[in-house]
């Protein structure tokens, strides 16, 4: 069945420059954002090719989706106007589209630019167990920073949590607190909270 949008639906696929469509799962955005895409590519006032396109989403499986409804509504233009050889092009240079989750553009974009960046072109991304591995390396060299300083107050500090005998379980809770901080979206202004708990007035 044919997509009809509704008044609001329409502005939305219509309205010229920068538009925010706010709207809950399963009203149509998806398909308000084809509509445009084909909207654009097939007005030749607009001078839009379909490989200067960026459409970002947050899953692979949203980005193949995407890809392949442009693609389909535009093989339904094709077979209006056979004989248009814009439309033809623009099915050409869909190949060339970024239709990406967010992740993909931003490596793409670090590697295209590895150069201004001065890192190296074979940077590779890591995974989340490298990742613990090397914060527990930073946490241990701290703990080893601060038993050769004989800080007392870290010292109160593991005997509070019952490792001024053994180090792990300390650093295991301060990886538990660093992971739970990391899901926060300000994770500064938590530890600022937390603080102002044992906060002596001064």
């Amino acid at each position: 069945m044919a997509f009809k949008p509704t008044k609001q639906q329409q502005l939305a696929i219509y309205e010229k420059g920068n538009i925010l469509v706010s709207a809950a799962a399963g009203s149509g955005k998806t398909a308000i954002l084809v509509e445009r895409v084909i909207s654009l590519l097939t007005d030749k006032n607009a001078n839009v090719t379909a490989d200067r396109l960026l459409i970002v989403t947050f899953t692979n499986a949203a980005a193949a989706e995407m890809r392949t409804r442009i693609e389909k509504r535009l093989d339904e233009e094709i077979r209006k106007n056979p004989k248009d050889s814009g439309l033809l092009m623009q099915k050409h240079l869909l190949n060339s589209a970024k239709i990406c989750t967010i992740d993909s553009f931003c490596i793409d974009l670090v590697r295209e630019n590895f150069d201004k960046l001065d890192i190296s072109p074979d940077f590779v991304i890591t995974d989340g167990n490298s990742l613990k591995e090397i914060d527990r390396a930073v946490i241990y060299e701290i703990i080893d920073r601060y038993l050769e300083e004989n800080d007392p107050v870290f010292n109160q500090l593991l005997d509070i949590v019952g490792a001024e005998f053994d180090q792990n379980n300390f650093t295991e809770t301060v990886l538990d607190i660093y992971e739970y901080s990391r899901q926060l979206p300000f994770p500064t202004e938590w530890f600022n909270m937390l603080r102002e708990g044992y906060s002596d007035g001064k």
